[in-house]
């Protein structure tokens, strides 16, 4: 019976890294009253999705707000973030579109394993492994095809020699 509800929420919270990143830009850079238009604009998509899903009972307000959550307040903190400053629209966008792109496709290929005949016959935990085994390997090839996080997988593969030596990496 929590299928739905986890399910709508995992979709919300591939949002909520991103929106807390452009919260920290504001913080960073002082603009309060972007934060305030940002958080009153984030406010309204809430609210407009719990009320558009209300008649649908809860398994409803969850799905509209995961809705919500990928087509308004992930638009709207880029746009509002990306608005001033040195970080712009398309800065966003672009730190965005590896993860996207690679949720997209983790995603498509685990929903077609789960339609597999021999995955509807196996145990919880075996189908979660079968599925991680899908889903990894199909992540870190979608990195390894995208420049951009093609150099963060260079940086992560570095990075127990820069713990060690106390170095920072040299540049996303």
């Amino acid at each position: 019976d929590a299928a739905p509800f986890v399910a709508s929420f995992s979709v919300a919270a591939i949002t909520l890294p991103a929106t807390m990143a452009v919260a920290l830009l504001y913080l960073s850079q002082n603009r309060s009253g972007d934060m305030l238009r940002a958080g009153l604009a984030d406010t309204a998509a809430v609210a407009a999705a719990i009320l558009a899903g209300l008649s649908f009972g809860a398994v409803g307000i969850a799905v509209a707000y995961a809705v919500a959550n990928m087509a308004l307040r992930l638009p709207l903190a880029i746009w509002i973030g990306g608005s001033k400053g040195p970080v712009n629209r398309r800065d966003l966008a672009a730190a965005l579109l590896p993860s996207l792109a690679t949720a997209a496709a983790v995603a498509g290929s685990v929903a077609a394993l789960r339609h597999t005949s021999w995955l509807v016959t196996t145990e919880p935990l075996a189908g979660l492994a079968l599925s991680l085994g899908v889903a990894l390997p199909v992540a870190f090839v979608i990195f390894l095809v995208i420049p951009r996080s093609r150099r963060i997988l260079g940086i992560l593969r570095r990075l127990p020699q820069m713990v060690r030596h106390g170095t920072a990496p040299s540049s996303l």
